[in-house]
């Protein structure tokens, strides 16, 4: 939107005119000054013109102000409602070692209901969301034209809403969490058996695992600008001694510049021990001019496609074939090649532990002083068989230096 229009704007919400900052908790900030969604709309244009009422709480069931916030969007142009929750709502230990007060995913039901009341009267509504854990809106999605989900967006929040409300700045993120619709999306609480968690237990892997689409899926996200993909080429299509290379274009295709962050995801065709049905590998996030073109590349290599094997006591690569996703979110991945790992490998790695670092799996376990980062390599199918025998020697000095 142009600062410089003469239209109304209804002001609404329980954080229209308030600083949200955190949850509560750990996460407490003070500082020195803040910035409202209100100060920095209204500080950041002289031509529009605020009508502002607060018009309900974070999550009560006073609709004494309705009234007026209905009658604000009636005589505007348009509908700005702020909300989400607030440390009230959300911290640490709340619902039995929950994060919410309500013990539900869902936007508390009085903003929910406001919004489409408000959407009946005025069509033309944006709603800004302020909250550390997603919140659905599943009650009043339909009465939503445009959605900002801001987070806590910190002391300046007011000032970046206001810039790219106004398209002084192009907003490029990216949905770090699935968006789901309701609480029957999420697993329980009280369940505390992790045992399969890292296939189905939780983010788009675990839609992917039940076969349901969130509301917004991982990695999704919006700009003022559209962005193309093309000339995907792929070096070294086996994995053996050397890296898997990807080269792609990514275009610009817009009237104004913006940020794009392509993702590549890695699924595995017939593994041997579980997988998810695809996992993030890599993701770069590119700025581009309208109409301008980059080439980027990612390489993949062991560090991307190895997973703990208990059997062997470290990182493992199991052979066989497997494929590249690649696209702009979890959900759109229109571009897939297959590559295959032509042999089982271990994956050697270093780990820090303060002023010790360790080694594994060399044919002896070598710990000494920290001095600098340790390399990274592939070791052959040779040292498995002899890093068995030495597993108990390695848990003995793990164990012995505090490693847990």
């Amino acid at each position: 939107m142009d600062n410089t229009s003469s239209i109304s704007i209804a002001l609404i919400g329980p954080s229209a005119n308030i600083t949200q900052l955190d949850g509560f908790g750990s996460s407490q900030v003070d500082p020195i000054y803040t910035a409202t969604p209100k100060q920095g709309l209204e500080g950041k244009s002289s031509s529009i013109t605020f009508n502002y009422v607060k018009g309900c709480d974070i999550n009560s069931e006073n609709e004494a102000e309705f009234d007026n916030a209905k009658n604000a969007a009636l005589i505007s142009d348009m509908v700005i409602f702020v909300g989400g929750l607030d440390y009230t709502q959300e911290g640490e230990g709340y619902n039995i070692g929950g994060d919410r007060k309500g013990g539900s995913v869902q936007l508390p039901e009085i903003q929910q209901k406001l919004i489409k009341e408000l959407g009946q009267i005025n069509d033309n509504i944006v709603v800004v969301l302020q909250s550390a854990g997603i919140c659905a809106i599943q009650n009043c999605l339909d009465s939503i034209k445009r959605l900002i989900y801001s987070f806590y967006p910190g002391q300046e929040g007011g000032n970046a809403l206001a810039d790219a409300f106004y398209g002084n700045i192009n907003p490029g993120g990216k949905l770090p969490v699935s968006f789901p619709k309701d609480d029957s999306q999420l697993p329980n609480w009280l369940d505390y058996n992790f045992t399969n968690d890292f296939i189905d237990g939780f983010g788009y892997r675990k839609f992917d695992q039940i076969s349901e689409k969130p509301e917004y899926s991982f990695g999704y996200g919006l700009s003022y600008t559209n962005f193309t993909i093309s000339n995907i080429t792929y070096l070294n299509q086996s994995l053996g001694d050397q890296n898997i290379t990807i080269s792609l274009d990514i275009q610009n295709t817009g009237v104004i510049q913006g940020d794009e962050v392509v993702q590549l995801y890695i699924s595995a065709k017939n593994p041997t021990v579980p997988w998810p049905t695809k996992q993030l590998a890599a993701f770069q996030r590119i700025s581009l001019e309208s109409m301008e073109k980059k080439s980027i590349n990612f390489t993949i290599g062991p560090k991307e496609l190895s997973y703990w094997s208990d059997e062997f006591g470290s990182l493992f690569i199991e052979k066989g074939l497997y494929q590249f996703h690649i696209g702009n979110s979890s959900d759109y991945l229109p571009y897939t090649n297959e590559f295959e790992i032509t042999s089982d490998f271990i994956y050697s790695f270093t780990v820090d532990r303060g002023e010790y670092r360790y080694e594994f799996p060399p044919d002896k376990i070598n710990i000494f002083l920290y001095s600098s980062i340790g390399a990274i390599s592939i070791i052959s199918g040779a040292y498995l068989i002899k890093f068995k025998k030495q597993r108990e020697k390695r848990n003995e000095i793990l164990k012995k230096i505090g490693h847990r």
